[in-house]
């Protein structure tokens, strides 16, 4: 008998444990996100959307007189080797660019290069050769259709290969 008691409270708090989980009564009433966009003309409304995207970019673009920056550079040639390269970069507005290019490796600047609005000068410090070009060299050597104004943009990280007609 005096075992029994103990026992008997034992039993009870194992049976009360032991029951199975509930189950949920109501489902989840899922909210629908998606908005039905009807249009008649769907060549207007994807104008409207890249207008909008163009006009969030050109909110967006940072207006400055003088910029300074510090750009870190992996390259590697055509036989995959090639040091780490930093870029200084110094712009006036609409007027000039100027890059410091140096060899991380050995901490020595191996080009300088100006680029005003209608030329570029490469300066090859290693070589001690100085290169007089047309903005066009540009446009040779990326085969990309640039001018002053996109190199700038492409500096700052403002996309230059979107154009709305």
């Amino acid at each position: 008998m005096k075992y029994i008691l103990p026992l008997l409270a034992i039993l009870v708090l194992f049976v009360s444990s032991c029951r199975p989980t509930k189950k949920i009564q109501t489902a989840m009433a899922r909210k629908d996100t998606a908005r039905a966009v009807i249009v008649n003309d769907s060549k207007a409304d994807s104008i409207k959307f890249v207008h909008e995207v163009f006009d969030k970019v050109r909110s967006r673009k940072i207006d400055f007189k003088t910029f300074s920056a510090k750009l870190k550079v992996d390259y590697t040639d055509k036989d995959g080797k090639g040091p780490d390269l930093t870029v200084f970069v110094r712009m006036q507005k609409d007027s000039v660019i100027w890059l410091s290019i140096n060899a991380t490796v050995f901490s020595y600047e191996a080009f300088r290069v100006l680029i005003t609005r209608d030329s570029v000068i490469v300066q090859n410090k290693k070589d001690k050769l100085v290169q007089h070009r047309s903005l066009g060299y540009l446009q040779e050597l990326t085969q990309l259709p640039f001018d002053f104004t996109t190199v700038q943009d492409l500096i700052l990280g403002i996309p230059f290969t979107l154009t709305v007609t």
